[in-house]
């Protein structure tokens, strides 16, 4: 269970962004639920690209990283102060909670918007401060390539520090995904998640 508190934190951290910081081209959001904008499912294909987890490994984006796995995706980088901490906290949940609440294989990835910072080394001491299992993955790359994955996600930030936080739960074999902007109830996301796995 996350302390509300959290979410007061973020929900004053995320007003920052003004709710416009992602360079998202979308119309209104279908539903508000948890102070979070959850938009209508999209189609999204993921670039074969490389990028590197906390080791330094270099991983197939589509063959390695995801594989056939269910997908929660998020964005941060490792010097934030606001945000970034209590999306972790919500990443947290869903990661303890997945593999016994959903009926299939379920991958999280923590995806740098600051790549030419977090190297692989600060992605890991990331990773193993937020508590992140085998199956959350903090994963950063060359900044040309890790532009090019944010530009497919929608989720360029036009100033790192005031980002929105954005959350994509979907199925890579079908490119279906759901938005939400804001933090979402781990409850909520497994909700998602369930549904993608029926």
């Amino acid at each position: 269970m996350i302390p509300d508190r959290y979410f007061l934190i973020a929900l004053l951290a995320a007003g920052l962004g003004g709710g416009g910081a992602m360079l998202m081209s979308r119309s209104a959001a279908v539903e508000t639920v948890d102070g979070a904008r959850a938009f209508p499912m999209e189609v999204i294909e993921l670039p074969d690209i490389a990028v590197l987890d906390g080791e330094g490994r270099a991983l197939s984006l589509r063959k390695e990283a995801v594989g056939d796995a269910l997908l929660v995706v998020n964005f941060n980088f490792t010097t934030c102060e606001t945000i970034c901490p209590v999306g972790n906290v919500v990443m947290k949940a869903i990661d303890d909670r997945a593999r016994t609440e959903v009926p299939m294989p379920v991958r999280l990835l923590s995806i740098t918007i600051d790549p030419a910072r977090d190297t692989p080394r600060k992605m890991r001491e990331a990773a193993r401060e937020a508590g992140a299992s085998a199956q959350w993955l903090w994963l950063t790359g060359a900044p040309a390539d890790i532009d090019l994955l944010l530009g497919r996600f929608d989720a360029r930030a036009a100033d790192i520090q005031f980002h929105d936080p954005m959350f994509l739960i979907g199925d890579a074999r079908s490119g279906r995904f759901r938005r939400i902007v804001g933090l979402p109830k781990p409850e909520r996301v497994l909700e998602e998640l369930r549904g993608f796995a029926s």
